[in-house]
């Protein structure tokens, strides 16, 4: 507890608060397959805003599915909140801005649409490159809880 006029940061508050989680990955539609690839994720609340870290890192072993990528949430989320991030292919050097809409309320199925900012189409197994070993899409930002 601070005492009578003592600042206190918000850093000293929220450090420590993060909590990992393991994002389920899927595809709207066939299969995906993680392999040997990862999928980690941390997310931390306070009050009603959530802020929330996924990293996808492509595999040798891992399948791409069709359709678009999904990643689920760690607290059910309010719709239509954006969540920023980027795609980068690793041995071509090119990093692509990303940007999930969460289109669902819910902390399971598909509960966002992740859009490639260079193109028409969502994230997939070859948007906005074709997925190859070592390719990582992280998306880091926060969102509203239901």
């Amino acid at each position: 507890m601070p005492l009578a006029g003592e600042i206190v940061r918000a850093s000293d508050v929220i450090r420590d608060s993060w909590t990992s989680y393991t994002p389920v990955w899927s595809a709207s539609g066939t299969a995906i397959s993680l392999g040997n690839g990862t999928v980690a994720g941390q997310y931390m609340q306070v009050g009603s805003l959530v802020w929330v870290k996924i990293v996808f890192t492509a595999g040798s072993s891992s399948t791409y599915g069709t359709g678009f990528w999904r990643f689920t949430l760690p607290v059910t989320p309010e719709l239509n909140e954006l969540i920023p991030g980027f795609a980068n292919d690793t041995s071509a050097g090119i990093r692509v801005p990303m940007t999930a809409r969460i289109i669902s309320a819910s902390t399971t199925g598909e509960n966002m649409r992740i859009a490639c900012n260079t193109t028409a189409g969502g994230a997939g197994p070859t948007q906005p490159f074709t997925w190859a070993t070592d390719d990582v899409l992280i998306l880091n930002g926060c969102y509203k809880a239901a």
